[in-house]
């Protein structure tokens, strides 16, 4: 996200995985902030706007694409800007979930997403011959039991939702590629939309042009061009393209 405006990554991946989970027989309430709320509503969600302290009965949390505080407390996106102006700490309820035995799950690609805490080591070590971008300064220390990385963190969601389904062996309560692609219209027309929306669709349709495009984009951040910053909310920089792609191909495959 940037300082001031919601994260447009998480609406769909929310939508996926709760759409999932109801068709399943599985109670989902969406939390958020009054931040964020207007992009949940946009793929027709009805949030809950809540302080932490205010959830009482959830057994599972899950957090797609949600900022977490750094080790100095504070709050960035992946470019190192301070956004603790836009963001309430929901990830305060992580941070008491085993106190009430809560099975916490997260979803993040940038390393600044509440459940990056398992990785913390990883993201702010300066000595990789990778490392991060502001890794020590953006890295989340908030844990989660479970923790999905994913090249963009809607992905990652629908890749969750499409596990859950194979599971409860109802591969029929996904949400077609349709539908996500009529949600992704109205998060597009609502102002949230961005490269990574259009290539989500692009993949439900024609996997070979999207890793085209995937391919495309690295190699113009590869030479310091506009695509540089782009790239940042297209896909984290240690997950090939090729593989996100192939993955997701998989994905439609499964619930075709």
């Amino acid at each position: 996200g940037i300082a001031g405006h919601c994260e447009n990554d998480g609406p769909l991946g929310a939508w996926l995985l709760g759409e999932t989970l109801r068709k399943l027989g599985t109670p989902v309430v969406y939390l958020t902030d009054r931040h964020c709320a207007a992009a949940l509503r946009s793929v027709g969600l009805t949030p809950v706007e809540t302080e932490p302290h205010k959830v009482h009965d959830a057994t599972h949390l899950v957090a797609i694409e949600r900022a977490g505080r750094a080790a100095d407390g504070g709050y960035r996106n992946v470019r190192g800007a301070d956004i603790r102006a836009s963001t309430e700490p929901l990830d305060s309820l992580f941070i008491e979930a085993p106190k009430r035995r809560v099975v916490t799950v997260a979803v993040g690609d940038g390393g600044n997403e509440i459940g990056m805490g398992n990785v913390y080591e990883l993201i702010a070590d300066r000595e990789r011959h990778d490392p991060i971008p502001h890794g020590p300064a953006i890295g989340c220390v908030v844990p989660a039991d479970h923790l999905i990385v994913a090249g963009v963190s809607n992905w990652g969601g629908e890749a969750l939702a499409v596990g859950t389904g194979l599971l409860a062996n109802r591969v029929e309560a996904v949400p077609t590629t349709e539908a996500l692609a009529a949600r992704m219209e109205r998060l597009i027309e609502a102002g949230f939309g961005n490269l990574e929306d259009a290539l989500d669709l692009l993949v439900g349709l024609d996997a070979r042009a999207a890793q085209a495009l995937f391919t495309a984009v690295l190699e113009e951040r590869s030479h310091g061009g506009a695509g540089a910053r782009v790239e940042l909310t297209l896909c984290a920089p240690s997950v090939p393209g090729s593989l996100s792609a192939d993955a997701l191909h998989t994905a439609k495959d499964v619930r075709s």
